[in-house]
């Protein structure tokens, strides 16, 4: 709400949920802070394989997807899955259990089978944590060598030997498909459908690809691929394109209310807040499966999302701490008397901005704010009430527009 770099912001929140881990849990929600801190935020505009290295050894992401357990004398798959099916190569390229040798491009391999999962399970073992005294106990990455398989694997159809060096099979892995063509288009895609819309056109997500390929061992890499995708046409006319979700939905109203947590800091507000924004349905940090939030309209248009949406509206603009008004909407109102029209049209433009409004909407704001008299006419505000009260609710009605609901 309060940071001067949105974009870092915007793509903060879109690698916590392209890297999902659900911190409602224990150990996970006590390394929250360092998993944002430490392991997300210095990567967003960096390097991805970087990034992917980071997460691996998170033990936030160890503990998520159980590869702290993970032993050459009892295998875990649940990383090596994710992996490979909702970081890197997608869904999209998985095989099923046909021979290695059968994926299109082997042994330059265009997709994952079975046996890949196997062999990228068995380069990950002994990636765990120190979480005993024997270890040290810290909480940290750790690497056992004693539960490595050092046999050798096949991966994508990359031949990865057998006795290699402390962690080497695991960053070979890591390099394999952070450097994948269907890894490019994967997170290229899914980055254009943020930053655009829902389906992004097909050269953009081929052109910020290309980019991501070009540039993958470059420190900035992730950086050229945003700068690739923001400069494109089909960014700069993509207003619209989106359904803002629960938590794009929350920021926006209490940016556009110019609401100020310094002066919110009051628990029982902060609890009515917080209860009244789970409702919406976007709960930071508590998605439970590792996809990540939805990020298409159609999981957050329904009848639920819009009422919890607008009821969280009306309550920030009519709550109160103490007998003050939590959020002084009125106090950033021009003080002077205004017609209809004109107070309609400042707060449509505080609130929605260059976008303007469709014209049926607002003229039956109009009406609403002149209550039956002239829209021309000069209302008494600040100095009368009713005037005071039809204009929170003028804000609220603003707030529950289709077009708010869109970026």
């Amino acid at each position: 709400m309060h940071s001067k770099k949105q974009l870092v912001e915007v793509l903060a929140d879109f690698w916590h949920s392209h890297f999902s881990i659900y911190f409602g849990g224990s150990p996970e929600r006590s390394m929250s802070i360092h998993y944002d801190r430490d392991v997300i935020r210095p990567h967003v505009l960096g390097n991805f394989r970087d990034m992917l290295e980071a997460v691996t050894k998170s033990t936030s992401m160890l503990y998520y997807l159980d590869n702290y357990n993970n032993r050459v004398g009892g295998p875990n798959e649940n990383w090596s899955r994710e992996l490979m099916e909702l970081i890197t190569l997608g869904a999209d390229n998985y095989f099923g259990s046909i021979p290695a040798e059968d994926v299109p491009g082997y042994p330059n391999s265009l997709g994952y089978v079975e046996n890949d999962v196997i062999e990228v399970t068995r380069c990950f073992t002994g990636w765990t944590v120190a979480n005993n005294t024997s270890r040290g106990d810290t909480g940290e990455f750790y690497y056992q060598e004693s539960w490595h398989d050092t046999e050798a694997k096949t991966v994508l159809g990359q031949q990865i030997p057998a006795g290699q060096a402390a962690l080497q099979d695991g960053l070979d892995v890591i390099s394999i498909l952070a450097n994948h063509e269907k890894t490019a288009e994967f997170i290229c895609f899914k980055l254009c459908r943020r930053l655009i819309s829902d389906n992004p056109p097909a050269d953009v997500v081929s052109d910020a690809a290309n980019t991501f390929l070009d540039n993958a061992g470059s420190s900035d890499q992730l950086r050229l691929v945003v700068e690739t995708i923001l400069k494109h046409n089909a960014f700069k006319t993509s207003w619209g394109g989106k359904f803002k979700r629960g938590f794009e939905f929350t920021a926006s109203s209490l940016r556009a209310l110019g609401a100020d947590f310094s002066m919110l800091m009051n628990q029982s507000w902060i609890n009515s807040f917080i209860n009244r924004y789970r409702l919406i349905g976007q709960q930071l940090f508590h998605w439970k499966p590792p996809n990540g939030w939805p990020d298409v309209a159609g999981a957050w248009q329904n009848s639920n999302s819009y009422v919890m949406r607008w009821r969280l509206a009306n309550w920030l603009i009519d709550s109160k701490i103490g007998d003050f008004l939590a959020i002084d909407v009125i106090g950033q109102a021009p003080q002077i008397e205004q017609s209809s029209v004109e107070i309609v049209d400042f707060w449509l433009s505080e609130i929605i901005g260059y976008t303007g409004i469709d014209e049926a909407g607002r003229q039956e704001m109009i009406n609403f704010m002149a209550d039956g008299g002239d829209p021309d006419a000069l209302l008494d505000f600040p100095g009368n009430s009713d005037v005071r009260n039809r204009v929170r609710s003028l804000i609220a009605l603003i707030h529950m527009s289709p077009e708010f609901q869109m970026k």
